[in-house]
């Protein structure tokens, strides 16, 4: 998976986290999740340790991650690009994570049935189903995640 790749699906991992706050997060997403999202967050903090910039821009995040989350991904791209430790580190982090998949629908009108995840063979990974609607047709149906098993 290239730099970018990793980078981004960290951030994408940690947003929710972080906004949440960690109990939240257990309880929404799940407590071995929330505590992986815990444990890579604490190695943000060691790779930004002793670079000023970076631990107040994290610091930063850890407040208001949508609007930070582009500037930890650009410091975390560079200190990974510079230091090829972390960019292995984070690699490893992510694949004992497993799978990840961020849904995003955007429907004007909904007049039948959409649904963000079919969930029916996922073992294990973090899923992630974010719907936008703006017109609901009566009788139709919008599921965020089907989890028949």
């Amino acid at each position: 998976m290239a730099i970018e790749t990793l980078v981004a699906s960290a951030i994408t991992i940690l947003s929710p986290y972080v906004a949440a706050g960690a109990k939240k997060a257990a309880e929404v997403a799940g407590a071995a999740v929330a505590n992986q999202a815990g444990k890579l967050l604490e190695r943000f903090r060691m790779w930004f340790s002793g670079d000023q910039e970076a631990t107040s821009a994290l610091d930063n995040f850890e407040k208001n991650p949508s609007r930070y989350g582009g500037i930890i991904e650009d410091i975390l791209q560079q200190k990974a690009n510079a230091n090829p430790g972390i960019l292995n580190e984070l690699r490893q982090i992510l694949d004992e994570m497993g799978p990840r998949v961020e849904v995003f629908q955007k429907v004007k009108t909904l007049a039948g049935q959409a649904v963000g995840l079919d969930m029916a063979k996922w073992e294990k990974g973090l899923a992630i189903s974010r719907q936008e609607v703006e017109t609901v047709v009566e009788g139709a149906t919008l599921i965020g995640a089907k989890l028949d098993r």
